[in-house]
């Protein structure tokens, strides 16, 4: 029987639908049978990475080079997560701004909800492959501006920045508001700059030394995750209502990201187009000087 695990995991609503079924106990298992689950904000789960406090943690794709680069750290890959299907993050700007393409943000003010998120580098990279503006966050064409996003949002919207990279709730928010526009599908446009790859923003992660000393657990841990993505692909709609409850998120953005892959993917697991985008975007960030190092996906993958 497996000791408890602690895994901690995105604080977004979406996220909670997508482990509603490992949190509340839908996925059975002979080997392991208490499980906790925290939501965290991403600066948190990477100040999280390398303390012990949890076991396995689904965190932003920076947090692996970073840990292995500065703290020695060995983490590896048990899945990847937080897809986007073409009609998920974007830059938008006011309605009536004379901004119609990202290539008009040289210049202006662009902000992004953190500055190592895999959003501003994605968004950086797209900016200089397709649109050659320079990339640097300081001394760059672009002044750029790090914000939470519900501020982010409001930011845009009061002409406080030029532009927004918003994902998630505050980009579906963004998509229903008329006071602003979409000049560009930040996913789709990756995807084009990366020669097809899946654009997708975290890994569930562990320490090499866990994994050696609890090999079946992990690998049971694995099938539970993939579980708990089935469950909620076929079942959400019978629990949303809880999450609604509990956080006040809306029905209708749950619906948006759940109800089709064209918008967000919750989890690629270790499918292999996961994996070789996984290895192009590490490329690439190193490539442009964004990551310390270079990673070797494959031999970092835990199947």
């Amino acid at each position: 029987v497996c000791d408890p695990i602690n895994f901690a995991t995105i604080d977004d609503d979406a996220h909670r639908v997508g482990w509603y079924a490992l949190t509340n106990g839908l996925i059975e298992s002979d080997i392991l049978t208490e499980f906790d689950v925290s939501y965290l904000a991403l600066p948190a789960l990477a100040q999280a990475a390398g303390t012990g406090e949890y076991q396995i943690m689904q965190a932003s794709l920076a947090v692996v080079p970073f840990a292995r680069a500065s703290g020695g750290i060995d983490f590896r890959f048990l899945g990847f997560g937080s897809g986007y299907g073409g009609n998920g993050p974007a830059f938008y700007v006011q309605a009536d701004s004379d901004i119609t393409s990202p290539e008009q943000f040289a210049g202006k003010t662009l902000g992004v909800q953190g500055f190592t998120s895999v959003f501003a580098r994605e968004a950086q990279l797209v900016l200089a492959e397709t649109y050659g503006l320079a990339f640097p966050l300081e001394g760059g064409d672009i002044t750029w501006v790090e914000l939470d996003p519900p501020t982010l949002l409001n930011a845009v919207k009061e002409g406080d920045v030029d532009g927004a990279v918003l994902a998630y709730q505050a980009g579906w928010l963004a998509e229903q508001d008329t006071a602003l526009k979409n000049i560009g599908q930040l996913d789709a446009l990756y995807s084009e700059a990366t020669d097809g790859s899946v654009a997708f923003g975290s890994a569930i992660i562990a320490e090499n030394e866990y994994i050696e000393a609890n090999g079946e657990c992990v690998a049971e841990f694995q099938r539970m995750a993939e579980e708990s993505t089935k469950y909620a692909e076929e079942h959400y709609t019978e629990f949303a209502d809880e999450i609604v409850e509990a956080t006040g998120v809306s029905p209708e953005y749950l619906d948006y990201y759940w109800s089709t892959d064209e918008n967000y993917m919750f989890y690629g697991g270790l499918d292999g187009e996961w994996v070789r985008s996984a290895q192009a975007f590490y490329d690439v960030m190193t490539e442009h000087g964004l990551y310390p190092e270079s990673l070797d996906v494959e031999a970092l993958v835990v199947d």
